[in-house]
């Protein structure tokens, strides 16, 4: 694993889409944050516990997400898809836009 203090490049990669699950949605996402929260998790200085958080490389950043509902699972009303949200999992919700 390499040392936390010699990461200095971050990049965008495709990922492929699955179906969403009963309750859940999958959106288009056209625009993500990465804040010091991610820095401090790449860099093996958050903490938690007893110890430091070691991230396993390569990892998925971005917790806060705007785009488009592209598809909904069992149980969520069909009018979300085509519907502009945004995404937070620090707060656990979804807004529309």
């Amino acid at each position: 694993m390499p040392d936390r203090a010699t990461i200095r490049r971050v990049t965008v990669d495709e990922m492929s889409s699955q179906q969403p699950g009963s309750g859940e949605a999958r959106i288009r996402v056209e625009a993500a944050s990465v804040t010091r929260d991610h820095y401090t998790f790449m860099s093996g200085q958050q903490f938690r516990g007893h110890g430091f958080i070691q991230p396993k490389l390569p990892t998925r950043l971005g917790y806060e997400a705007a785009g488009v509902v592209e598809a909904v699972g069992d149980g969520v009303d069909q009018s979300w898809i085509g519907k502009r949200v945004l995404r937070s999992l620090a707060a656990a919700f979804l807004l529309t836009l």
